[in-house]
């Protein structure tokens, strides 16, 4: 983290969340999805451009990569970058209406994106509507919320205090059954689908700070999270970490939180 609070939750979720988090998820999608120099890449729900980086190195200056969310802030911070290999375009769209015509993508990638999706099923179709003969969309979601016990103590603490539905406030795990991508994936026709399950450990600095930072990275993702003001976001994370501090605890490490996660990750070619 840059010295001072970010004066955003789009911030926190690149700064804190970015390095730890979703860099540790992104090297074994982009292992999974075999990408080769010269390519143009959609990252679909790009969020802050953590992965359109990656992205932009591999396939180099004869590829191309578009970063598309639907979120004016992370879109903010992802412009905000200065990335090197291939250019990339920042799109501001849905990913059930993606402004491209058919057949326009070598690859489709997307981290942590489907579990937030109002409708998948249009999703994974649209991709596919994008997708040249042969390409590939490849894409990963977190595993179920009770393989990560300090999460789930979070959340279930975060939605008794603001009156939410634990199942919306628990999102990012939404797709937490491995079997769910693969019928995704079948149903929507690709070919070739194949799923697995990685896990890793992701090591977050500031442990003092961890539960606040959480509780704001959240709520770039989670409405139920961003509904709320600054100080109301404060206050609940001061809430929460009093009540999972023994639980937090346990994951510290020196200097730092280190949590076991799991992933799954899925392909599929069309």
């Amino acid at each position: 983290m840059t010295s001072g609070t970010p004066l955003n939750p789009a911030e926190v979720y690149d700064q804190y969340f970015g390095p730890s988090m979703f860099t540790s998820s992104a090297k074994p999608l982009l292992e999974h999805a075999g990408l080769t120099p010269g390519q143009k890449v959609l990252d679909l729900a790009c969020g802050s451009g953590v992965v359109t980086e990656m992205i932009a190195g591999v396939v180099g200056s004869g590829g191309g990569v578009v970063g598309l969310d639907f979120s004016p802030p992370m879109l903010g911070v992802a412009r905000g970058k200065s990335i090197s290999g291939a250019p990339v375009e920042w799109v501001e769209a849905d990913a059930a209406r993606i402004p491209f015509p058919d057949d326009t993508f070598d690859a489709v990638i997307c981290q942590h994106g489907f579990q937030f999706f109002p409708d998948p099923s249009a999703c994974a179709a649209e991709v596919k509507r994008v997708l040249k003969p042969g390409g590939r969309l490849t894409f990963t979601v977190w595993a179920d919320v009770a393989e990560h016990p300090l999460f789930e103590a979070v959340f279930r603490s975060v939605a008794a205090k603001i009156n939410a539905p634990y199942d919306a406030v628990t999102k990012p795990f939404k797709f937490g059954d491995l079997d769910a991508l693969s019928s995704l994936l079948g149903e929507s026709g690709y070919r070739e689908v194949r799923e697995t399950t990685q896990s890793f450990d992701v090591s977050f600095p500031s442990p003092a700070r961890w539960t606040h930072l959480s509780v704001m990275g959240a709520a770039a993702a989670i409405p139920e999270f961003g509904a709320l003001s600054n100080e109301e976001r404060s206050a609940l994370a001061t809430e929460v970490g009093s009540e999972v501090s023994e639980l937090l605890q346990s994951h510290v490490q020196g200097d730092a939180v280190v949590i076991p996660m799991k992933s799954h990750y899925a392909t599929g070619v069309v």
